[in-house]
């Protein structure tokens, strides 16, 4: 009920059944477990008794060993997975840091984790390029799009969509930005805010350490670094507040501005 085909693959199977291993060292290190499939050089190679993953691509899966059901597709897919478990990693690198994070979904180039020491936060995911590039113990967090939450490090519960959103964000946690550019952070800063809902092109987008504000419109609140407690409804509201300003409400277009 086994296939291998290439140089020692599937070579210390036992009792194992279901497996479908192809390339040289493919799931080479396989006694008792099954359903696994492994296409790819070294591909799932550490994995010996637990059951049901998939690796497809040079390396992918390539040290897992005690986790299961893992899917990995794309050179280096998660290549240093160790017990993390029910994690979906698609795309060249993709997860190639992840060792006990489990429950995560990463789809794109060197998404989730690629310039990290090691991601253990579970229940992420990445959606595009080099997004959440560096999380590491960060956990229920979000992006969807080109580089978003690129710096997210060990915050949580944020959710971004939009190329480069939240790109600077690396301890703030309880965000949510939606729109190109939106709750960016400032070029060269870290930005540590928290509790903020930025909806729009470019909404909040130099807030670094401001907390509790809600930017709905493009360019809403765009110049707020450390204000709190602000609300803007409306294209361009509150654009060109900046410093401490608290506690203002501006509802319209440009409302707020002279």
């Amino acid at each position: 009920f086994n296939t291998a085909v290439g140089n020692v693959a599937g070579t210390a199977v036992t009792t194992g059944i279901k497996n479908t291993l192809i390339g040289s060292h493919a799931g080479d290190a396989i006694t008792t477990g099954g359903e696994h499939t492994a296409v790819g050089y070294s591909a799932l190679s550490a994995e010996d008794t637990e059951s049901g993953s998939t690796a497809v691509g040079k390396s992918a899966l390539a040290v897992q060993n005690g986790a299961t059901y893992n899917t990995a597709v794309g050179h280096s897919s998660g290549a240093v997975v160790t017990t993390g478990s029910q994690n979906t990693l698609i795309g060249y690198n993709a997860g190639v840091k992840v060792t006990t994070a489990g429950y995560a979904t990463a789809i794109g180039y060197a998404s989730l984790g690629s310039n990290a020491a090691e991601t253990t936060g579970n229940y992420n995911t990445a959606l595009g390029r080099a997004t959440m590039n560096q999380v590491t113990s960060g956990t229920q967090n979000t992006v969807a799009g080109y580089v978003s939450g690129a710096k997210l490090t060990t915050s949580s519960y944020n959710t971004a969509m939009g190329s480069q959103s939240l790109y600077y964000t690396t301890t703030g946690h309880s965000n949510l930005a939606m729109g190109y550019l939106a709750m960016y952070g400032e070029d060269g800063a870290t930005m540590t805010g928290h509790h903020n809902v930025a909806l729009g092109r470019e909404a909040l987008k130099v807030n670094t350490t401001a907390f509790r504000n809600v930017a709905v419109g493009s360019q809403s609140l765009m110049a707020n670094t450390t204000g709190n407690y602000n609300t803007a409804v409306g294209y361009g509201s509150l654009t060109t507040q900046s410093g401490d300003a608290n506690y203002n409400t501006a509802v319209g277009y440009y409302a707020g501005e002279e």
